[in-house]
């Protein structure tokens, strides 16, 4: 039983959490760390749909960031949408992204000799 309450409890304070982010994204829409916070804690929610609302705002508002197509993968992973995936593959392809080693070697497994 306090297993099962336990889970309600943190689906509850999740819940609570994404608002207060859209509190806060109303005032900025732009803050990248809260649209990373959003994004995961969507995730989390198992709220594919506002995962990759999310994703699309880090991508037109930080498409050059690492982090951006990380998260945005991480969804695409998460949410078994292999056709976004694929997409997003295609994208960051295109895309001149300075990779850190550490942000390197977590896509790398996605990307199979995509990153540069």
């Amino acid at each position: 039983k306090s297993g099962l309450l336990e889970e309600y409890l943190l689906r509850n304070q999740r819940i609570v959490y994404s608002k207060t982010l859209d509190k806060k994204l109303s005032k900025d829409n732009t803050d990248r760390e809260t649209l990373i916070k959003k994004l995961r804690n969507a995730i989390d929610l198992v709220d594919y749909f506002s995962a990759f609302e999310t994703s699309e705002l880090l991508k037109k508002y930080w498409p050059e960031h690492e982090e951006t197509w990380v998260e945005t993968l991480r969804v695409c992973v998460e949410g078994d949408d292999q056709k976004r995936l694929q997409e997003t593959i295609r994208e960051i392809k295109e895309r001149k992204i300075k990779w850190t080693k550490a942000e390197e070697n977590k896509v790398s497994l996605w990307l199979k000799g995509a990153v540069s």
